[in-house]
């Protein structure tokens, strides 16, 4: 699959804020897919969606916190 192949190639490693922006583009993506999906009436999928991205800002406060 496609995760196994990206995770093959080599990347430079990235800056610890580079990280963080990764991670609010990711908290981003969850929150905008709940609002798409409530949009839509699909509410249980949208509930996850959003308790996903809860879970990671949390991962991210904590992680911006530690460092």
């Amino acid at each position: 699959g496609q995760v196994a192949f990206t995770s093959v190639l080599k990347k430079p490693e990235q800056t610890f804020e580079q990280q963080c922006r990764t991670d609010e583009r990711e908290v981003h993506r969850a929150l905008e897919e709940s609002a798409s999906l409530s949009a839509k009436g699909d509410n249980s999928m949208a509930l996850e969606r959003a308790k996903e991205a809860a879970k990671l800002e949390r991962a991210l406060s904590k992680k911006r916190e530690e460092h």
